[in-house]
C-alpha cells in the first residue's frame, strides 16, 4: 500500500515539472532588453504576443520581404528559432536596428489604428509601453 501511495505523490508532483505548452511562453515577450551593442533611453516593453495574434495574422508583423513581397514561411514561425527573431535581421549592421523596427513596425500600426478609429487600439504615447521608472 505504501508503494501505491509514494507512486501515486511522486505522479502528482511530476506533473508540475512538466514544461509548459510553447503558446503559454509565448503569451508575453520582453522588447528593448539590454543590450551590449545598443544601449537604451527606456526600460522593456511587455508584447503581449496572444492578445495580437487574437487580431492579426502572423505575416502582418513577422516578415522577410524580397522585391516589396513578404516571402516569409509561417513555418519558420515557431518559438526559440533564432532565425525568426527581429534581431536576426535587424542588428547594427542592418539599415534598420532593432529600436527603429520595433517603432517602425509597433508604432506605425497604433497610429494606423488610431487614425482608422478602429475597435482595436493601441498605445499612443512612449509612457504606456515603456512603463518601468526604474531600468
Amino acid at each position: 500500500m505504501n508503494d501505491i501511495k509514494h507512486l501515486l505523490i511522486v505522479s502528482v508532483l511530476s506533473l508540475f515539472l512538466l514544461p509548459l505548452p510553447a503558446s503559454a511562453d509565448m503569451d508575453e515577450i520582453m522588447l528593448n532588453q539590454k543590450s551590449r551593442h545598443q544601449p537604451r533611453q527606456r526600460s522593456e516593453v511587455r508584447f503581449p504576443h496572444d492578445l495580437h495574434m487574437e487580431n492579426f495574422e502572423c505575416l502582418d508583423c513577422h516578415h522577410d520581404y524580397k522585391d516589396n513581397k513578404n516571402v516569409l514561411d509561417e513555418n519558420e514561425l515557431y518559438e526559440d528559432n533564432p532565425d525568426t527573431r527581429c534581431n536576426a535581421c535587424h542588428n547594427q549592421e542592418a539599415s534598420m536596428n532593432t529600436m527603429e523596427a520595433f517603432h517602425h513596425q509597433c508604432m506605425g500600426c497604433h497610429i494606423k489604428a488610431i487614425k482608422e478609429n478602429t475597435k482595436v487600439r493601441g498605445h499612443e504615447m512612449c509612457g504606456s509601453c515603456h512603463t518601468n521608472k526604474n531600468f
